[in-house]
């Protein structure tokens, strides 16, 4: 969700509150407060409804001095970020400190505050104190944006059926690309991967059920939207596996170890066979096997008996409408 200081800030935004009829401009200030006219008193227009003394109210809005830093804040925030991004992002390295940067944006401290606080909200930078202190460009975090994205997918009420829909173009598209660029390094990355896997299917009795994750396990789907090479794919191919995860993870609640067991070394088999063509770089072999993988998963999950889990149930059962 864009914040409301972030929409203020778009001139799309001013513009159609212009055409609204309203002042950009008063949207941007502190809560309104009455004050009165003394040009139209006398009048009937003006006193009716507005007390005996016939002076007109007059709406007006006295500035903010927090909504005007906040504001100002983001925007600096802003401006830090696309500079960090200009040096290369160096992770680890000093930016700037206090003094330069009170320099370098022309702002009070207490606007920067609010930058810095976003800046590391964001997990852009964070500030630094004492001897050679500063703001410090720190590495961003993926499970911060992950985590958000798969949050706001199930507040919007994503069904089952749309999870698949969404892991079948992304999965898809990455097995091909993993095959195509497969190199030596990735290829022994996903023999461990799926090495993991086995061993969390043949040695399922060490973990309670619903407990918390196998460290490897599901690792295989993510391992190849990584490969694949793409960042976009590997972003939106950690949000998918982590909502399936959750899908996955709220059905075993319910279910014995022995389906859960039967479950994990079935899908362990097919991902090994996948692993398979995307080593050998038979890009339309990798494609064909994850696509009846991912048929196979939808059709379970979505003929799965979810009336038990109805409260908590991660996604939606049925598709709602657009």
């Amino acid at each position: 969700m864009v914040s409301a200081a972030a929409s203020l800030a778009d001139p799309h935004v001013e513009r159609a509150t212009a055409a609204a009829g309203e002042d950009p401009e008063s949207t941007r200030l502190g809560p309104p407060a009455v004050v009165y006219s003394h040009d139209d008193m006398g009048s009937p227009e003006a006193s009716a409804g507005n007390g005996s003394d016939g002076v007109a109210p007059v709406v007006q809005r006295v500035p903010d001095e927090r909504s005007h830093d906040l504001k100002l804040g983001e925007e600096i925030a802003m401006r830090i970020e696309r500079d960090i991004v200009a040096r290369g992002w160096p992770v680890g390295e000093l930016f700037a400190t206090e003094a330069e940067l009170l320099e370098t944006y022309g702002v009070s401290r207490g606007v920067l505050r609010e930058a810095i606080r976003l800046l590391e909200h964001h997990r852009v930078a964070r500030s630094r104190r004492g001897r050679g202190g500063g703001l410090m460009v720190t590495e961003p975090d993926s499970y911060s944006a992950v985590r958000s994205l798969a949050l706001l997918l199930q507040y919007q009420g994503a069904s089952i059926a749309d999870l698949f829909e969404a892991r079948k173009s992304i999965e898809v598209t990455a097995v091909e690309l993993a095959a195509s660029r497969i190199d030596p390094a990735g290829a022994a990355r996903l023999r461990e991967a799926v090495s993991s896997e086995q061993q969390y299917a043949d040695d399922l009795e060490r973990r309670q059920v619903g407990g918390p994750r196998s460290p490897g396990f599901h690792d295989v789907h993510v391992l190849i939207a990584e490969l694949s090479g793409n960042p976009m794919i590997r972003l939106f191919g950690d949000v998918s596996a982590r909502m399936f995860s959750d899908l996955l993870f709220t059905w075993a609640a319910g279910h014995g170890a022995e389906e859960i067991r039967d479950a994990s070394a079935e899908g362990s088999h097919v991902h090994e066979r996948i692993v398979e063509a995307i080593i050998a770089g038979d890009a339309e072999v990798a494609r064909r096997r994850m696509l009846r993988h991912l048929d196979a998963q939808e059709r379970f999950f979505l003929s799965a008996d979810w009336s038990r889990f109805e409260s908590w149930l991660p996604l939606s059962e049925v598709r709602t409408a657009r």
